[in-house]
């Protein structure tokens, strides 16, 4: 659309149906108009349309008094037609001539048009110029501040922002299509700082937390439950990460009741909390209804300096809750383009990131999630040249635990690291048909830390080290379940690994109910498809069937499908495992091998090895049923 001088006016024909020949309109937006005498039709055309997704009309208001709700206006121009229109029709005013005949164009075509009072960053009373120049930071943040819950519309030029701009509740921006957002100059903020855009709410209220809380725990006990009550947040912390002994960022749940200094949960609590650790509960007050959208740019500066510490970040919500950012192209961010740092319901579609390389092998995501985000959703975006479009967390001790997010039909190409990673603690993630392209000398195509994920309909290319890498750090109610995914990593690239991570002191809890199934799987090193217990940590239950695991002739491939436990004195252990229906092709390696593996079920697998190593290694107490075996 063209640029816009005019606020955008909303309203609706609240009295009669506004017939053929009628010549009124009547709404209460109507009060915004200016004095209307006799007025120029092109200045003060408005466009009407009809909710229902019918064709739009083109009236001319030619009297207006004012502060009236009430316009006299002309009907039935050339190329359009005096249709009935019925109450609760929709209009806006502040058009040229040139921007109808655009917008009916778009309107044919079904375009969905805002219809709010809207607020021009370049309007005088806020003085934005656009022209890639001028710090236009002031006048940004003035039409932010004045706007009061109406869109913030960026017309068409390149606004030079070299400073953080807060988005309060309820704020929209609108980028037209040429409209860019160079934040090239903004401040180097480090991988955890502010964004160049950022919204924050507040945690209050913090008091102890008086009992110990447990994995599983539905209820905290507080030493002052008072400030809580049903549908706030509470976000629990304490100085220990219990698992790996760096500082824990802690979750954040809903409140369900509250019961004297009691406080119910919705979701049962994920970390451990104990007494010596000075746990605490704080109400955390978010900042809501935040959206950055439009098909405009939003650039930063690709190579700001050598350390982490020169990161900056484009968008970032903070504390805060229900925020969006739709159709909007990032490039040239080294931290992250979109961070949500404790906050709930972000929505993330349609958007484009490019040259996101990072600094110091680290940050250049898309979208990251952490410090207990939660219920987020990734759906239908692109990255060229980024290292990781989606992210979780990272290996700072800065990082907590997100839940709840989905990441569905994205698209990386030209990955220099994990196309789609989850570097921090986190649970209760999907993936479902992405497709990731990562470079030969990347890492991995995926690599997955938290627990409780699944992977389903995913195409991964490339990647030096894994294809799928699955490294739980957590370990309490881990599962996996990973389906109809098709991994084909680079020359020297293994294909899927599920093992167990480092060690995590007094907490052995097993990797357990982990699923493999449908997917097609194609290597052209060490292993193709393994499970391996180590550090004490058994890998118990699960099923591999139905999956294609090959490697091309004349591949020095060690082994196809690979059960391993390191250290059985250790208490490392793979049992109760079925491995039923595969086709195994690994003409000169072994087919399916076993190493300290008990209680486990092999049948029905079409296997093509080495003579004599189709079925490899000690079974112990496996129950082997009939296999077809053929030579390579």
């Amino acid at each position: 659309m063209g640029r816009v001088r005019a606020n955008f006016v909303d309203g609706e024909v609240d009295d009669d149906p506004l017939g053929s020949g009628a010549s009124t309109l009547n709404s209460p937006g109507l009060e915004d108009l200016p004095v209307v005498d006799g007025g120029d039709p092109d200045e003060f055309a408005v466009l009407v349309l009809d909710p229902m997704g019918g064709d739009p009309e083109v009236v001319h208001v030619t009297d207006h008094a004012a502060d009236s709700s009430s316009a006299t206006i002309s009907r039935g121009e050339e190329g359009t037609s005096a249709q009935e229109w019925p109450q609760g029709t929709l209009w806006r005013h502040g058009l040229t001539a040139a921007e109808l005949d655009e917008l009916l164009t778009e309107a044919s075509a079904g375009a969905t048009y805002q219809l709010q009072r809207m607020v021009d960053v370049t309007h005088p009373d806020y003085g934005a110029e656009g022209d890639g120049s001028t710090d236009d930071t002031e006048a940004i943040q003035s039409a932010i501040d004045a706007a009061d819950g109406r869109p913030v519309w960026f017309p068409p030029g390149t606004y030079r922002v070299t400073d953080t701009v807060t988005l309060p509740s309820n704020t929209t921006l609108d980028l037209a299509p040429d409209a860019v957002i160079d934040g090239t100059e903004a401040p180097k903020t480090g991988m955890l700082g502010d964004g160049l855009l950022q919204s924050e709410g507040d945690l209050t209220d913090t008091t102890d937390i008086t009992a110990a809380v447990e994995p599983g725990d539905l209820t905290v006990d507080l030493a002052d439950a008072s400030p809580f009550s049903f549908g706030d947040f509470i976000f629990l912390q304490c100085d220990i990460m219990w698992r790996t002994n760096m500082p824990m960022q802690g979750e954040t749940h809903t409140v369900v009741s509250v019961d004297g200094n009691t406080v119910q949960l919705r979701e049962h609590v994920w970390g451990r909390y104990p007494t010596d650790e000075n746990p605490k509960a704080s109400k955390l007050d978010p900042i809501t209804n935040v959206s950055v959208r439009g098909a405009g740019k939003i650039i930063g500066d690709p190579d700001p300096g050598e350390t982490q510490e020169d990161a900056q970040s484009a968008v970032v919500f903070k504390n805060s809750a229900n925020v969006m950012v739709e159709d909007v192209t990032f490039e040239g961010w080294t931290g992250r383009a979109i961070c949500a740092d404790r906050t709930m319901h972000l929505r993330v579609a349609g958007v484009h990131w490019a040259q996101m390389r990072g600094i110091d092998n680290t940050g250049g995501a898309g979208v990251a999630f952490q410090n207990g985000a939660q219920w987020g959703s990734v759906a239908g975006c692109t990255g060229d040249d980024v290292r990781h479009l989606v992210d979780n967390g990272g290996d700072s001790s800065d990082y907590g635990w997100s839940r709840f997010v989905t990441v569905t039909g994205c698209t990386v190409y030209g990955g220099r690291a994990a196309g789609l990673s989850m570097h921090g603690a986190g649970e209760f993630f999907v993936y479902e048909g992405n497709t990731i392209s990562v470079s030969d000398e990347s890492g991995h195509g995926i690599f997955i830390r938290g627990i409780n994920v699944t992977l389903d309909g995913n195409i991964v290319y490339g990647g030096a080290g894994y294809g799928l890498l699955c490294e739980p750090d957590n370990g309490e109610k881990a599962s996996y379940t990973i389906a109809n995914n098709d991994i084909y990593p680079a020359d020297g690239g293994e294909g899927i690994m599920i093992r167990c991570s480092q060690d995590i002191g007094d907490a052995e809890e097993p990797l357990t109910n982990v699923v493999v199934t449908g997917n097609t799987v194609r290597s052209q090193a060490f292993r193709v498809l393994t499970l391996q217990s180590r550090h004490g940590r058994a890998i118990r239950r699960g099923a591999i069937s139905g999956n294609i695991v090959e490697s091309p002739p004349d591949t020095e491939i060690w082994t196809g499908i690979f059960l391993i436990a390191d250290e059985p004195s250790e208490g490392d252990l793979v049992e109760h495992i079925a491995i039923t229906g595969n086709s195994v092709t690994v003409p000169d390696g072994r087919g399916i091998r076993s190493d300290n593996v008990q209680d486990c079920w092999v049948d029905g697998n079409l296997i093509v090895a080495r003579d004599g190593e189709h079925l490899h290694g000690d079974w112990g107490s496996a129950d082997i049923g009939d296999n077809r075996e053929i030579d390579g």
